[in-house]
């Protein structure tokens, strides 16, 4: 059935992902401007929020479209809202990263739901979730576990601090050591466009920054040398 695209709620906290892919938005605009017709979204009869398929409902609000396929489900609760945001989400589409795993078995915790649920859900082993949980966590404010990137390997099991865990939110995911090469190869292979003011200024500002650190961190960076 179709249902106005006005009347139903994206609750990100519903989102088993770490975030929306824009890519993904584009290529379904691509697909509904062409004329496919995409699977029905999820949404709770209640609450009217959607269980499964932001991007499309995301899509659609792009094409500036009022209207939605849909499938309505009767849920009971919360809980089981996210047990099928879960399980819809693993059963197609890109695979959870193991942060994101991570993630919805913190969620998972807050929501009451029994990790084995959660586990078939994901489609992954209790073993697996362990080993991922042991793997991507560090400890933040009051014990509290706190699922970290691969940024912040470095990290995991010890204690971080507020400030690290407002980086570890928004940083890419890959090692810093990436991050570091990828910055090395721009300047050292000329590839800088002087042209661009924020671009010098950041440059400027990252200058600073590791002039700054080093000498706040002299005795541990003399060890590496």
């Amino acid at each position: 059935m179709e249902i106005k695209i006005s009347n139903i709620i994206l609750d990100y906290s519903l989102y088993p992902r770490n975030q929306i892919n824009s890519l993904h938005v584009k290529d379904l605009c691509d697909a509904i401007e062409a004329g496919c017709k995409l699977p029905p979204i999820i949404v709770d009869s209640k609450t009217k929020k959607v269980v499964d398929g932001f991007h499309r409902v995301i899509a659609h609000q792009r094409m500036k479209l009022d209207k939605i396929d849909a499938t309505i489900k009767n849920y009971k609760s919360e809980q089981d809202m996210f047990i099928d945001a879960v399980f819809y989400n693993s059963a197609h589409g890109q695979k959870f990263s193991h942060y994101e795993i991570v993630k919805i078995f913190e969620k998972g915790q807050e929501l009451g739901i029994e990790p084995e649920r959660l586990a078939s859900a994901s489609h992954l082993t209790i073993k697996r979730i362990n080993e991922l949980i042991e793997l991507k966590t560090a400890v933040g404010d009051k014990g509290k576990i706190v699922p970290i990137k691969r940024t912040l390997v470095a990290w995991k099991g010890k204690k971080i601090t507020k400030k690290q865990v407002e980086g570890n939110t928004v940083a890419g995911g890959f090692y810093p050591l990436y991050y570091i090469n990828q910055v090395i190869n721009i300047l050292e292979n000329d590839l800088i466009d002087y042209q661009d003011d924020k671009i010098i200024q950041r440059i400027i500002d990252l200058k600073n920054l590791i002039e700054n650190k080093l000498n706040e961190n002299k005795a541990e960076y003399k060890k590496a040398q």
